[in-house]
């Protein structure tokens, strides 16, 4: 991690996985030498974030959740700090592990917080976390730092990794290729949600202005992306996100002319890689937080014409293009 700062005696407990952890970051940055519980596949959003003294993996299973117990108890840590969106178990495992100071987002968990931070309610993560960031820190306008949006940082280790693995694939020029998501795009296991037709996304890939497309399956997308490839007419490469680490998809997607899927780690991880993103979200989904990011909101996402999104990618690398 390179951390530069000493561990504290503060317990950063992120819920969630990969995207939750990236909308934490204004909240990291915020409390240097924090210790960080988060999911195994969750810590590659961590690199290159000095702020952070310690991270630990805080999973679901029995021996995770006694560890991290353990972890808090034996710190000392003198304050915890719930991330948004807020978990049962993290807010519970702080409380009986004698934390003192307690912070949260203010919701269903009140009880298990010292102060639970009523002006995260209500708003995206990103925004909750600067909020709870202030009070855990004890300030009025966060740093510099906490300002800036979530971040991924790829080492050279990853890049080269990367660069062999598109030339064995046969992938020319990334800025030339369009990166699709027509799954849930996750590396954390999530329930299944409603999404845009796989024939749509090959609609797209064979309309837009990109000569190679690359589709990326995150777990139980197989089905979709198989399906998504046999509607594609240009040269197209599967890429799954078992087998690649947050900060060697970033690259792909970094480089790519665009990216366009759900609300997913992927999405996340496109949008904070700097990459042009195109969301396809329903009303309650999390809009991704980037240098280019354009959002499609639909009641019933299966209803929205390809042509609407072919139309909004357009525009969005003619911005781009522009700026």
């Amino acid at each position: 991690m390179n951390a530069r700062h000493r561990p504290s005696g503060v317990a950063l407990l992120l819920t969630g996985g990969v995207r939750e952890a990236l909308w934490a970051q204004p909240l990291i940055r915020a409390l240097p030498g924090v210790t960080v519980f988060a999911r195994s596949e969750a810590m590659r959003t961590l690199q290159g974030i000095p702020e952070v003294g310690r991270a630990f993996s805080f999973g679901s299973s029995a021996v995770d959740v006694w560890r991290t117990y353990r972890r808090l108890r034996a710190g000392p840590m003198s304050m915890s700090v719930v991330a948004a969106p807020s978990g049962a178990r993290a807010a519970l495992l702080a409380y009986f592990a004698g934390v003192p100071r307690r912070i949260g987002p203010a919701g269903p968990h009140d009880r298990w917080y010292s102060h639970g931070v009523k002006t995260a309610r209500g708003i995206h993560p990103v925004d909750a976390n600067r909020e709870i960031a202030l009070v855990a820190a004890g300030m009025t306008t966060p740093p510099p730092q906490a300002s800036q949006p979530p971040t991924i940082q790829s080492g050279v280790p990853a890049t080269r990794r990367m660069q062999s693995l598109l030339a064995e694939a046969g992938v020319g020029s990334l800025r030339e290729t369009l990166v699709l998501i027509p799954g849930s795009g996750n590396w954390t296991p999530r329930a299944a949600s409603a999404i845009w037709p796989e024939e749509r996304f090959a609609v797209l890939a064979n309309q837009a202005s990109a000569n190679a497309v690359i589709l990326a399956g995150g777990l139980g997308d197989d089905a979709r992306v198989r399906e998504t490839r046999a509607g594609i007419g240009k040269p197209t490469t599967v890429i799954r996100l078992s087998e690649l680490t947050v900060e060697e998809f970033a690259i792909v997607a970094g480089g790519s002319q665009a990216v366009v899927g759900h609300d997913g780690d992927a999405l996340h991880v496109a949008a904070a890689s700097g990459a042009s993103v195109v969301a396809l979200l329903r009303p309650h989904d999390v809009t991704p937080v980037g240098r280019s990011c354009a959002s499609l909101t639909a009641e019933d996402l299966a209803g929205l014409p390809a042509q609407r999104v072919v139309s909004v990618l357009g525009e969005r690398l003619k911005v781009d293009s522009d700026g």
